[in-house]
């Protein structure tokens, strides 16, 4: 543990949980905080910031493509998206690429 960072939304890619922390990947690189995937979540619930699956949230500043079952970003990196958050996603996508965030 290095002190208290501050991560800019704009920065981050993805999300992971892990365990009691959560992972996050950014273009400046990885970043871990002692909180749930859902605290995260609902701070960042008005920006790009979405749910596709449990475990990840997704920035869609980022999205190339959602294809399947997997988001794929525009730097190559693929998230799973699970059943339950597709309709979601899709959704937060849609609304994004209109203009509607």
């Amino acid at each position: 543990h290095d002190g208290i960072r501050q991560v800019a939304v704009s920065d981050i890619y993805y999300i992971e949980s892990d365990k009691h922390y959560v992972n996050i990947y950014a273009s400046k690189g990885l970043y871990r905080s002692r909180e749930t995937i859902s605290e995260i979540e609902e701070r960042l619930k008005a920006g790009t910031i979405a749910r596709c699956h449990a475990s990840y949230l997704v920035n869609m500043d980022y999205v190339s493509k959602i294809k399947g079952s997997v988001v794929e970003l525009e730097n190559g990196i693929s998230v799973p998206i699970s059943r339950r958050y597709r309709v979601s996603l899709i959704n937060a996508f849609t609304s994004y690429l209109g203009g509607l965030h």
